[in-house]
């Protein structure tokens, strides 16, 4: 049996903590096609679901820590202590 690694899909989620955002969150999309197919046994259903769980917590916290970097971005870009909404088209 060989050990699994950080990329490796059937590895838990929190095993997989270093993986691009990206790649969880495919991931986490072909989990819920196979959970909303109904094909699985119950005891696979589980296990999907549970990953599924910590892939979509892990993007979660990818995703408060990009904001916060760009919030740290704006504010520096605006010589400002307020954060500034990011409208999609604007230069800040």
């Amino acid at each position: 049996m060989t050990p699994k690694t950080c990329n490796d899909e059937t590895a838990p989620a929190d095993a997989r903590e270093s993986i691009p955002f990206e790649q969880a969150l495919e991931r986490l999309e072909t989990i819920v096609t196979e959970m909303e197919e109904g094909k699985l046994p119950i005891e696979a259903m589980m296990e999907k679901f549970e990953d599924g769980v910590k892939l979509a917590s892990y993007c979660d916290r990818r995703l408060e820590e990009i904001r916060g970097r760009i919030e740290i971005l704006v504010k520096k870009a605006n010589g400002k202590d307020e954060w500034q909404e990011f409208e999609p088209g604007e230069t800040p």
